[in-house]
């Protein structure tokens, strides 16, 4: 049957973007996701794109202006814009030839760009749409303003920096007290009392109760206003009494509406004070905080002054402090479409992963405000609206109108303003498929399947992205949101340019290779959590790259172009070709075991998004079973050319080269680049047909169903022959026997071993832990794990019932001593543990 068509959107990086480690996270996960379903059969789309960074390309460009001796504002909008384009059209494939070194195996055809044509018809399409069901309005908010770039800014584009700062507590006189009653305000912003217009106490907070309804005396200004009660005063802050400044604080802006308060603004846009400011008015807000505290210390209006540590926010691209600043913009009434997103989580259309993150999404959800969607920017998605110089109507069109709606005049102009680039954003899923036009690609991929991110930006992009699909298209954009964590510096830190522990994806690539790198940072990945990451950990990606490299050489070695083994894919065991096989060794059926249980393992977790332990099952059965295991014991009888079940000569290349090719194809999706070469170079050898391997079958249970003749016992047996191997290795190490030392064992046959059998295993313990097996029937009376008496050491591995018999020259008393030592230190250590 025809599978379902599998999609994953690539998150937009910014157009000014280089590759950082989360970036190279996300094409990790999303691309062994993506080659996965393509090699199970999926019809798959992998889609690139980048966005247009509004702010953060605006002030690139505007810095390599400023090296001219110009700025955008020399040149006017229109040839800024064109600057921004030849920017843009210089260094825009820059981020997607980083992507394609980290192996991204996108539909490069489809790549989209936030402004490309038909994306803009998605901006202008949306916004008209929730303009006209009035969910699209202006107004005036407290926003992030910031003064260096003019323009407010998403919560995303704020970062916040811990700062020593002060609080000063300022005396603020009741009238008619003849300065002598007051009540001490804590604030950490006294340049902001210019903008005063109430005092705010909590109504329960017996200390001020009498004074709510009393007017108050703003210092400096002496400006008249009321002490009034508010529930979001908070008791323990400061001195429990809040000044109220509607223009320049959130809180203080939602105090001011409910109780119908005078909102002033004493700054403008530039960061200086305007005409409200009084004397202060042309000076920086810090020059306006300096100049303030020393009047109010001249007229002993303060009362103390303390230290205090901030978090104060800065903008995210130019580093310059914002400031909370009202200002006219547009905005989305958000509830109702948060409201149907909430319900496409809790009704489970789509599955967050891990699931614990619901509650956090819920949460920010059914609280969310409404979202300004304007930017004072000139790059990016101009609004589609009109003002009239004649009346106050809006016209908001698909096209560029040619006169007022409401009263026909031609005197009309476009709102400067852009749109939030998250608008666009938001629009990521379906835009990029032909949205609003009825596409072939939108109704076979939407919805996409898999939206891959980091936990970070569930609620800045994923759930806006969410909102506006369901409002667009009728449905959810996606049927499951997998959120990565972030990569961490060895010490837990995030990484940043500033702490100096940033490791360069790139530099990463020409040392190690980008597999090493791309096994490396999906090593013991789960769902949601962070990870630490050093080079010792791409070192390990690297080893096993190299691993897998001289494993496939030595198969290669070993491959007779004259046995003429040509798989074409097919299944080893599969029943048009039972006749042709003889009967598989002990080792060929325990190799092929563990394949098959590999096969399901990995299967089973990459269907429940853990890559890591996908890749852990992987890592094991390759170097462990395969390498360590099956090749040292294929070395061996190679050279013999004989059946461990007591079969005639036989060549044993079949199986050899299927595990590698089978293990090729689990690997694949993990480290596409090696083998890729490695699958090129066997078809070179004739083994293959003209493919790639990115167009195989993955390895999956269906691949299985004609696996009938692995004898279970020969695995079992085998698994008891290598675990009894290790254990002499073990108990050589422990009684630091010299390994060309050989040591005599003695064998109580269990019930279901044959003397053939036997006689195999001698050979190959010979082998592998130079040790000589002693086939005299041996009668052991005590079954104790050591026998001192008689020098023998005994145990049990499955069926297998051993004696190692220790050689003379080794103290047992010393050795039991030194144990016993050893046993008491890790005692001391676990203890402070628990």
């Amino acid at each position: 049957t025809e599978l379902d068509p599998f999609a994953i959107i690539m998150p937009p990086p910014n157009v000014t973007g280089e590759l950082h480690m989360g970036h190279a996270l996300t094409i990790a996960i999303e691309d062994l996701i993506i080659r996965w379903k393509r090699m199970l059969g999926h019809s798959t789309l992998y889609l690139p794109g980048s966005d247009h960074a509004g702010i953060a390309t605006q002030v690139v460009v505007e810095k390599e202006i400023a090296k001219t001796g110009s700025n955008r504002h020399d040149l006017g909008r229109e040839k800024f814009i064109k600057k921004v384009w030849e920017w843009v059209d210089d260094y825009g494939d820059r981020i997607y030839k980083q992507m394609q070194r980290m192996g991204a195996s996108c539909d490069w055809s489809k790549k989209a760009f936030t402004l490309d044509e038909t994306p803009q018809l998605a901006v202008k399409t949306t916004f008209v749409n929730l303009y006209n069901k009035k969910l699209i309005y202006r107004g005036e908010r407290i926003t992030n303003w910031c003064n260096r770039c003019a323009t407010v800014l998403s919560d995303l584009e704020v970062k916040y920096k811990p700062e020593k700062s002060k609080l000063y507590y300022i005396k603020y006189y009741i009238k008619d007290s003849k300065q002598k009653t007051f009540l001490t305000i804590a604030t950490t912003r006294p340049e902001t009392l210019l903008g005063d217009t109430a005092v705010a106490v909590n109504p329960k907070d017996k200390r001020f109760k009498n004074y709510i309804g009393k007017k108050i005396i703003v210092p400096i200004v002496n400006r008249e206003v009321n002490v009034i009660g508010d529930s979001s005063v908070e008791m323990d802050f400061g001195t429990g009494a809040l000044k109220v400044t509607p223009a320049h604080d959130d809180i203080d802006f939602e105090i001011g509406r409910k109780h119908n308060l005078q909102v002033v603004n004493v700054f403008n846009q530039e960061g200086r004070g305007n005409e409200n400011a009084s004397k202060y008015q042309g000076l920086l807000i810090e020059e306006i905080r300096d100049q303030i505290i020393n009047d109010l210390n001249k007229q002993e209006y303060i009362e103390k002054i303390e230290d205090y540590d901030n978090n104060v926010s800065h903008c995210e691209r130019c580093d310059n402090k914002v400031e909370p600043y009202i200002s006219m913009q547009w905005f989305i009434n958000i509830k109702p479409l948060a409201e149907k997103a909430i319900n496409a989580v809790k009704n489970e259309d789509i599955k967050i992963i891990p699931e614990r993150f619901n509650k956090t999404y819920f949460e920010w959800m059914e609280n969310i405000v409404d979202w300004c969607i304007s930017r004072q920017l000139w790059w990016g998605h101009r609004i589609p609206a009109w003002f009239c110089n004649n009346c106050e109507h809006i016209t908001v069109s698909m096209e560029t109108p040619t006169d007022c709606e409401g009263c026909k005049s031609k005197d009309i102009y476009q709102d400067p303003d852009v749109l939030d680039t998250w608008f666009s954003s938001g629009l990521w899923t379906h835009s990029t498929l032909g949205w609003p036009d009825d596409t072939e690609d939108l109704n076979k991929f939407y919805p996409s399947t898999v939206m891959e991110t980091g936990y970070d930006i569930l609620f800045f992009w994923v759930a806006r992205m969410i909102m506006l699909g369901i409002e667009n298209m009728g449905k959810p954009p996606f049927s499951h949101i997998y959120l990565h964590g972030l990569i961490l510096d060895p010490s837990g830190l995030k990484m940043s340019k500033s702490k100096g522990n940033v490791m360069n994806p790139l530099e990463l690539i020409d040392e190690y290779g980008a597999d090493a790198l791309r096994f490396a940072i999906t090593t013991g990945i789960t769902p949601g959590n962070n990870q630490r990451i050093d080079e010792r950990k791409i070192e390990s990606g690297r080893n096993f790259a190299n691993k897998i490299w001289n494993a496939s050489r030595f198969v290669l070695n070993n491959i007779k172009k004259e046995h003429n083994v040509h798989l074409k894919g097919e299944p080893l065991l599969g029943q048009d070709r039972d006749r042709m096989l003889p009967p598989l060794t002990i080792y060929e059926c325990w190799i092929l075991g563990k394949l098959q249980i590999t096969i399901l393992k990995v299967n089973e977790n990459l269907d429940n998004y853990q890559f890591g332990e996908a890749q852990k099952v992987l890592y094991e059965f390759f170097w462990n079973e395969f390498c360590d295991w099956y090749i040292e014991l294929y070395k061996y009888d190679s050279e013999l050319h004989t059946s461990s079940l007591g079969y005639g000569p036989r060549d044993k290349n079949e199986v050899l080269v299927r595990i590698l090719e089978d293990s090729l194809r689990l690997l694949h999706p993990f480290m596409p680049f090696m083998t890729e070469k490695i699958w090129q170079i066997l078809q070179n050898e004739s083994l293959y047909d003209n493919t790639n391997l990115i167009n195989q079958n993955y390895p999956h249970t269906h691949y299985l169903k004609s696996w009938n003749r692995i004898d279970e016992n020969a695995v079992d047996m085998t698994d008891d022959i290598i675990q009894s191997i290790k254990t002499i290795r073990n108990i050589r190490s422990e009684l630091s026997i010299e390994h060309n030392q050989i040591i005599n064992i003695s064998v109580l046959p269990g019930r279901s071993f044959t003397m053939n059998r036997l006689k195999n295993i001698s050979v190959d313990e010979d082998v592998l832990s130079n040790t000589y097996l002693n086939l005299a029937k041996a009668k052991i009376v005590n079954t104790e794990l050591l026998n001192i008496e008689k020098k023998i050491i005994h145990f049990t591995i499955g069926k297998l019932r051993l004696g190692v018999s220790i050689p003379e020259g080794i103290n047992i008393n010393s050795v039991i001593k030194r144990i016993k030592t050893e046993i008491k230190e890790i005692e001391r250590r676990i203890t402070p543990l628990e």
